[in-house]
């Protein structure tokens, strides 16, 4: 349970295997290294588990550790999830309340599955132009899917018009 707990945290955080043993991510995320190391611990990875920067690798090296993510699936599955947020944003205001709650919840949960679980690689390895559409897609979506579920929640006194920052996927770059 725990190596696939430490493996799953690895996952989340756009790690690949480079060798056994060895898994590694481009430093392009906020903080660098000192904030993974947090991160890292947080998802469950032991405190001796080193966590480093790696500088200076050697073309040959470098090289393999660019092919670990399959960029073009990547794009692609951002392209696929763009064009069902497009589409249901297009109906979902004329659906009945209870179906527009159901499509809202099953295409944005989906989306932000998705997003969740992109590795956020820098450019240079996944030109970011369609995961940076799909995300603000997402969140023109999140208030339609918002209105969606208004009526529903205010039975409930649950506030649902403003949704609580994630400030990773906010902030510039690949944060």
């Amino acid at each position: 349970a725990e190596r696939e707990r430490r493996a799953r945290g690895l996952q989340l955080l756009g790690f690949a295997a480079l060798a056994p043993g060895l898994c590694v991510r481009p430093d392009n995320l906020s903080g660098g290294v000192d904030a993974l190391r947090r991160e890292t611990r947080e998802l469950g990875l032991r405190p001796g588990d080193p966590i480093v920067g790696l500088r200076d690798l050697d073309p040959e090296l470098d090289a393999r550790a660019r092919q670990l993510w399959d960029g073009a699936s990547l794009r692609g599955a951002h392209r696929d999830a763009l064009a069902r947020i497009e589409k249901s944003a297009r109906v979902l205001g004329a659906l009945p309340a209870e179906r527009a709650m159901v499509e809202s919840f099953l295409i944005g949960g989906g989306v932000l599955r998705q997003l969740i679980l992109d590795p956020k690689l820098p450019d240079e390895i996944v030109a970011g132009d369609e995961r940076r559409a799909l995300l603000e897609a997402m969140r023109d979506y999140d208030r339609l899917g918002r209105r969606a579920w208004a009526g529903f929640l205010a039975r409930f006194s649950v506030p649902h018009l403003r949704a609580p920052l994630d400030t990773r996927l906010i902030a510039g770059g690949a944060t």
